[in-house]
């Protein structure tokens, strides 16, 4: 370059674009200081080439300097690689790699994800190693969202100088090359880190359509990137959060972030999982919003704990609650029983002399018929209580059926219901009371044919009532399933969770007494099984019984 150039305006001289590209490189080495993972770039020989400031603090390296040191000795506290040597299995396979694993040395479980380098003839060089700090992660939580923010703010910084950067680059002709290159390396090591990110990444324009994603949310979808990019975000969303959605961003726009968003993704293969997402708000010069980008955690397994607990504890309410209604039953029920005998028997030998039609002998039947419904509340409840002694024996549950169908049949084909029943050839047998499953059953059937009539008065194409059995293996047990389906009214959402409890019926005071689910719970659970129900409001109900099979 001749001095007449410089004074022309025209491309600089290469010491000062060495000087640029040493400026950018600073500028990500700022940027990687400041991430609370431990980043480090390892070379073939397991040597540390660089180590960002969390790594220095955390493992406690001396001041590199240009010096090389064996990552497995302040790793692992080691002479030599360990067995299952993650970045052994990176630089053997060169693919990315990913390990949870307890570091004794460090005293910390460790979620590490490397990544391998390759110079510009292919050649494995070394990798990148990030490792994160997941022993206490509800602790570090607040830390992490504090990251990501800084992170996305950080990225949007250096975006906006890297364009600068490329358009000064674009006027320079004399060592464009190695700036070139110099460029590319940079935005790798940046394209590296946002891919490999634990969470999930994406972009959006003003019509929430994606422009860009990493590669875990591509995974997480279970989609290539391409196939992502393009699409509305309400593809991938459940129809409760597409209706959310449509909220979210005028909302965005008043309050310029959304934090701790809890929303439903819809993988490809039409599973779904809930995420927590942060979304910030990008705004051109005028205010007015024009695109968002989001950070997305699967929080799966936190709601899976979360749901347990919720069921755990609903059934330690329903177990004392029975015992409860137990004690008082056992309390009060022979105590009515004696007098309700009486009236029984007082009333039969006044109809007995009572002349036949007269109004004398109309009260005493009405009286009789009362006196036998208290009597029969009195057997629930003790029903309720306590089992009889009745021994065990093995059937088929189908044959079970069988038999209570045999007595419901008819009153169901009089009330216009269609029956269905489905029960396959060689279920297994089960090891059963069978007086007490078939009182089950006919608890099931009664609030079975009370939902379809509601529903239709006379008969309807939909007044169908399904009966169906399989058998299913529930945490390497197996069981013989049941599920009684109607399609009559239904059930409230904010009732379901009640209706096993005792004296809790949807039906008017006059008809039910609330016992009939809650003795069946009693029932089933004395068997070693489980009942559960399923409804939706004007829609159907599914009783679900689960009993072992006879081993």
């Amino acid at each position: 370059m001749t001095t007449s150039m410089l004074s022309t305006g025209k491309p600089e001289e290469p010491n000062k674009q060495r000087m640029k590209a040493d400026a950018l490189k600073q500028d990500w080495k700022s940027i990687l200081d400041g991430i609370a993972d431990m980043i480090t770039v390892h070379d073939g020989d397991f040597n540390i080439s660089y180590a960002n400031k969390t790594a220095e603090k955390i493992l406690g390296l001396p001041s590199l300097n240009g010096k090389k040191v064996k990552c497995h000795k302040y790793y692992h506290g080691k002479n030599s690689p360990i067995d299952g040597c993650p970045g052994c299995k990176c630089i053997e396979t060169g693919k990315p790699a990913e390990f949870k694993l307890f570091e004794p040395h460090l005293n910390m479980f460790l979620e590490i994800k490397t990544s391998p380098q390759f110079n510009d003839k292919n050649k494995l060089t070394g990798l990148i190693h990030i490792a994160r700090d997941v022993t206490a992660p509800m602790q570090t939580e607040e830390e992490l969202k504090k990251h990501r923010v800084e992170l996305m703010k950080l990225v949007e910084e250096r975006t906006a100088e890297l364009t600068v950067s490329n358009e000064l680059l674009g006027q320079e002709i004399i060592d464009r090359r190695q700036a070139e290159q110099l460029l590319r390396a940079s935005e790798k090591k940046y394209r590296d880190l946002y891919d490999n990110a634990p969470d999930m990444y994406h972009s959006l324009d003003k019509n929430k359509i994606i422009t860009d994603c990493n590669e875990t949310e591509a995974r997480m979808l279970g989609c290539k990137k391409e196939e992502i990019i393009g699409r509305p975000l309400a593809d991938f969303f459940d129809e409760e959060s597409k209706k959310l959605l449509e909220k979210d961003f005028p909302r965005l726009k008043r309050e310029k972030t959304l934090i701790n968003v809890e929303r439903t993704f819809v993988r490809r293969d039409g599973t779904t999982f809930p995420a927590i997402i942060n979304v910030f708000a990008e705004f051109n010069d005028k205010g007015e919003l024009v695109g968002a980008r989001a950070i997305a955690r699967d929080i799966s397994e936190i709601k899976k704990d979360r749901d347990a607990r919720k069921l755990a504890e609903a059934e330690v309410v329903r177990s004392s609650q029975l015992a409860a209604v137990g004690e008082l039953a056992a309390g009060i029920a022979h105590e009515i029983n004696n007098p309700v005998n009486g009236i029984l028997n007082y009333a039969q030998i006044l109809a007995n002399k009572s002349w036949p039609g007269s109004k004398e002998q109309d009260i005493t039947k009405r009286i009789i018929k009362e006196s036998d419904r208290i009597a029969n509340i009195v057997k629930n409840l003790l029903s309720f209580t306590r089992y009889t002694d009745s021994e065990k024996i093995r059937v088929h549950l189908s044959d079970l059926l069988s038999e209570v169908l045999a007595l419901t049949r008819t009153q169901l084909g009089k009330e216009g219901i269609k029956l269905k029943v489905n029960m396959p050839q060689g279920l297994p047998v089960v090891s059963v009371i069978p007086w007490q499953i078939e009182q089950v059953f006919l608890n099931i059937i009664s609030n079975a044919r009370y939902a379809l009539n509601q529903k239709y008065q006379a008969a309807h194409d939909e007044k169908i009532f399904e009966i169906t059995g399989e058998k299913v293996a529930v945490d390497r047990s197996r069981y013989v399933r049941i599920i009684f389906h109607d399609r009559g009214v239904g059930i409230p959402a904010g009732v379901v969770d009640k209706v096993m409890n005792p004296f809790f019926s949807t039906k008017p005071a006059n008809i039910g007494t609330g016992l009939g689910l809650s003795v069946s719970h009693g029932i089933i659970g004395n068997h070693g099984g489980r009942i559960s129900v399923e409804s939706v409001k004007d829609e159907f109900t599914k009783v679900i019984l689960e009993l072992p099979v006879e081993k």
